[in-house]
């Protein structure tokens, strides 16, 4: 039997800027853009969400 920590969902977008802004201001999630220029948002319950241009 498969035992799941944790998971993680990414998709693209065509507008970083414009992504870590509606999320992280719209929605108020916690966006953090490292050094690769990729979204990662922590979500509720343990999972992480990362967005790329």
């Amino acid at each position: 039997m498969v035992k799941l920590n944790s998971a993680f969902s990414g998709f693209s977008v065509n507008d970083i800027e414009k992504a870590k802004q509606f999320y992280g201001t719209t929605l108020g999630l916690e966006v953090k853009l490292n050094e690769m220029g990729v979204l990662d948002i922590p979500l509720p319950g343990g999972g992480t969400a990362i967005i790329y241009p």
